[in-house]
């Protein structure tokens, strides 16, 4: 991090030392401390972060799971100072996940403290089109959708047999939120799924089917 904007006033705080968010290559146990300073509206802010890759595994997202995630730990401890006097303490946990090929990290967890109080807390998280569908399910396709993109009626196909008959269809929109939510036939392959009241965009289709869950991307026009 080489500085940072506040746009209520237009400030910018270029950091005098800048703060080593993540160092390339990282892998599991991968761990440093660098320090970091700036001087924010008249306080000179200072302090350190230590970061540490804690764990790996498998990512469950609103769009579906993601494997081989890593899971990078980075606490903050700094404090503003006016004359030498330190006028505000901070202490932050925030928690990153990482995929290997995705730039951005895939959800955040941020928990920040302010003189032993909390002050604030909140998560982020980066949608499924710019996971791939490649990255979330490394196991062969059990259904098909089609045509996508699709103007009122989508089509799912079970490419696989089904031993349940209590199997269901799920649509949803980028933030998990279910919109339509439909049985599949039992006396076909072929489900018809009716889209036409969804805004153009993308949405996810979910099956939910013998005890298994598959996620696919579908685009609305």
């Amino acid at each position: 991090m080489d500085g940072m904007y506040i746009p209520n006033g237009g400030i910018d705080i270029p950091y005098s030392d800048a703060e080593n968010l993540l160092q390339y290559p990282v892998t599991y146990n991968t761990s440093y401390t660098d320090n970091f300073a700036c001087t924010i509206m008249g306080y000179d802010r200072h302090g350190s972060v230590s970061v540490v890759a804690d764990g790996y595994g498998t990512l469950i997202m609103p769009y579906g799971t993601v494997t081989n995630v890593l899971r990078v730990k980075a606490s903050e401890t700094y404090a503003d100072y006016m004359s030498g006097v330190a006028v505000t303490n901070y202490t932050s946990v925030n928690y990153y996940w990482y995929k290997v090929g995705i730039r951005n990290n895939l959800f955040q967890l941020s928990t920040l403290n302010s003189n032993g109080s909390l002050y604030q807390q909140y998560g982020l998280y980066i949608d499924g089109t710019h996971v791939g569908i490649n990255e979330i399910s490394d196991k062969q396709s059990s259904f098909d959708c089609y045509p996508n993109p699709a103007t009122d009626i989508i089509t799912m196909e079970l490419l696989q047999t089904s031993t349940s008959n209590k199997n269901n269809i799920i649509v949803s929109d980028l933030s998990g939120k279910e919109l339509i939510k439909q049985e599949l036939n039992q006396f076909s392959n072929k489900t018809e799924i009716d889209i036409s009241s969804l805004s153009s965009g993308i949405y996810f289709m979910k099956l939910l089917c013998d005890d298994k869950v598959e996620i696919k991307k579908i685009v609305k026009k």
